[in-house]
């Protein structure tokens, strides 16, 4: 394949079903490489084709010469939205280490989160309160009975639209809730969160979730709620145990507070960049990262993506992938006001230049 026809382009989506979703649907997977959910290219030269044998066919292309080489070839980013009816599970992530070691997974996973949408009330689980130690956390979770667990999950629907402080006096009730850090939320809302962070997304929430390439989570508690078999999801509490980082309790920043080039989330991983701009827009490339594929959302209206005479027009909450060879000349181009988010990788051999 030549690097001439490596314009940006869209993938089609791939919903996936949770038991916590709106009408069953809770995830839209807009940018993977993953095995068991390959995004097709949508419209365009290669309309139809699989993401995975366009990046096979010219990875450094596509992903970039450092990026391919240090990823075996393989899309090291996954870009997801989250759509959630009610809260997750509580949960924790493993780092590269632990997912390696373990079997899990050829990497941990780190992500960052922008809220899309927010119903009134809406709250997130992000870290532990009252310096938990691996001990009280794990009698404090065996503690927990199921009315428990469903007067928590209770509050948290986004239909009771209960204060912060309201969630919080039933949390105090329950050993393990008594442990978790509630908070209120709203649009624009942005969270980095490094492996080993406690968390749950809760109900009422649209999320723009960039992360690493992995799929790995362990349960900690999942409200003694049935999944769709009718019978209690599978914990892994053991693990969980491993990777809990009870220090981690991450600070929430709002994009309203954020100017154009301003860095979202910094991680070994990703960056994430806010570009706002009227008009026009000459995307400029990153100090030591101009070999890497870059992922252009449009946050809160619409926006065309443009290089040469190739025109990508993005609805809000859509995604262009713009290959590395393309990530020169990239302009983004709106009737008025406009803001996009821009998640890019990290090389290791950038990071330590």
């Amino acid at each position: 394949m030549s690097n001439t026809g490596l314009q940006p382009f869209i993938l089609e989506p791939i919903s996936v079903r949770k038991v916590w979703g709106i009408d069953g649907v809770g995830e839209r997977w807009e940018i993977s490489e993953m095995d068991d959910a390959v995004c097709r290219i949508a419209g365009g030269p290669f309309n139809g084709a699989s993401f995975r044998d366009l990046i096979r066919r010219d990875p450094d292309g596509i992903l970039g010469k450092r990026i391919a080489k240090e990823n075996g070839g393989r899309l090291p980013l996954l870009l997801k939205t989250i759509m959630a009816a009610e809260a997750l599970s509580v949960q924790v992530h493993p780092d590269d280490v632990y997912a390696r070691s373990s079997g899990d997974a050829e990497r941990g996973k780190t992500e960052a989160w922008i809220v899309l949408d927010a119903a009134p009330g809406a709250k997130l689980i992000v870290g532990t309160r009252g310096n938990p130690d691996r001990r009280s956390f794990r009698a404090a979770l065996e503690a927990t009975g199921a009315k428990a667990g469903q007067a928590m999950l209770e509050s948290l629907r986004p239909e009771r639209n209960l204060s912060a402080g309201e969630v919080g006096a039933v949390f105090r009730r329950c050993p393990l809730g008594a442990m978790l850090n509630v908070i209120p939320v709203r649009k624009g809302d942005c969270v980095y969160l490094a492996p080993g962070t406690l968390h749950a997304i809760c109900g009422g929430l649209t999320l723009y979730e960039i992360q690493q390439a992995c799929d790995v989570t362990y349960r900690v508690y999942d409200w003694h709620r049935m999944g769709d078999d009718g019978k209690p999801r599978e914990l892994h509490v053991d693990k969980a145990m491993d990777v809990l980082d009870f220090s981690s309790v991450p600070a929430v920043t709002n994009i309203s507070d954020a100017s154009d080039g301003d860095v979202l989330a910094d991680s070994p991983c990703f960056t994430l960049e806010l570009v706002a701009f009227a008009g026009e827009k000459v995307i400029p490339s990153a100090p030591g990262r101009d070999d890497a594929f870059m992922i252009v959302t449009a946050y809160d209206s619409s926006l065309d993506v443009c290089r040469g005479g190739a025109r990508i027009a993005l609805g809000p909450g859509r995604s262009a992938f713009v290959p590395a060879f393309a990530a020169e000349g990239v302009v983004l181009r709106s009737p008025g006001r406009s803001r996009a988010l821009m998640a890019r990788p990290v090389s290791s051999a950038a990071a330590r230049d």
